[in-house]
């Protein structure tokens, strides 16, 4: 039978779904919800669902202008929380468009600008971050005074330790010497493998990120080690780049040092890397675009939604 209606893809949509769930276990263990022991997702699922059709019957037909005959894309914003009633959820969307992609499909470069800081509630992706991280985005502000390609802060643990991105998740390539222990990439990237930190150190497990470590061994051969990442070792970097479900991958080509008073003067201490990206990140850039769009992909689900007249 034949769909009718404005068609709306939503990537990954079931991964966001179980990560909404864990969240709520998470920042609610008290909150009871009846039917089992399904009963959690089943109603994260039927809340949320109910909300984005009715967000997308709402948006209509206006996502496509001003797109000069792109299509467009839009973020999606859902916020689960237990509702008035004790076994009840209440659910929030809001839908914004995004500027179109270039008509290149190449992602521009990140800037990353270095903090110390980690997120205190990794396990779950909280509201709360979004107010906690104001100091973070206000450096990210005056420190573009001097750097304007800045767009991400990059946290580090009091013991010096590489964590994520302020907003996203971040990964480095490293390349094996022949003779040298560890991963060992297949084909055109033997000797490869990419590094990011391990969820068990404190950071948000990234939909984006699990995508591109699954994408990686079974696409490119390449695999990923989990452990600390320091900057001290950014010589063995060949490439870096930042992952996220809005954005999806963007190279890093610079990383600046928190800025430093002194005398009136600010200081700023700068590792660059490429001027453009490298072969591995844009390899997977490209195939991780193709897993968003493709509506085939497991976990993605297809909404067809009927306006009335």
């Amino acid at each position: 039978e034949e769909e009718v209606g404005e068609r709306w893809v939503l990537p990954l949509w079931r991964r966001h779904a179980e990560r909404l769930v864990e969240s709520m276990r998470w920042l609610y263990p008290d909150h009871c919800i009846a039917g089992g022991e399904g009963g959690l997702e089943e109603a994260v699922e039927e809340a949320s669902r109910a909300t984005v059709e009715a967000v997308l019957r709402l948006r209509g037909r206006s996502r496509t202008r001003g797109t000069g005959g792109r299509s467009a894309v839009d973020m999606l914003t859902l916020v689960v929380r237990p509702g008035d009633q004790a076994k009840g959820l209440s659910c929030l969307a809001h839908l914004f468009t995004l500027p179109p992609p270039p008509l290149t499909g190449v992602t521009a470069p990140a800037g990353l600008l270095l903090r110390q800081h980690e997120r205190p509630t990794p396990q779950a992706k909280s509201c709360q971050w979004a107010s906690e991280r104001l100091g973070l985005e206000r450096d990210l502000v005056r420190a573009r005074e001097q750097h304007q390609g800045l767009t991400e802060v990059l946290l580090v643990s009091d013991e010096g330790e590489v964590l994520e991105g302020m907003k996203s998740s971040f990964f480095v390539v490293e390349r094996l010497d022949g003779d040298g222990d560890g991963s060992r990439g297949r084909g055109k990237w033997e000797n490869h493998q990419l590094v990011t930190c391990p969820i068990s150190r404190g950071i948000l497990p990234g939909i984006a990120r699990q995508a591109v470590i699954e994408i990686a061994e079974r696409e490119l051969g390449v695999p990923t080690v989990e452990r600390p990442l320091s900057v001290s070792e950014a010589d063995r970097w060949e490439e870096a780049f930042v992952t996220n479900a809005v954005k999806g991958i963007q190279p890093v080509n610079v990383v600046v040092s928190s800025p430093m008073q002194e005398s009136g003067s600010t200081l700023t201490s700068e590792l660059r890397f490429w001027d453009s990206r490298g072969r591995l990140t844009l390899a997977l850039e490209e195939h991780l675009r193709q897993h968003f769009s493709d509506p085939s992909v497991r976990d993605t689900i297809t909404l067809w939604i009927h306006h009335d007249e």
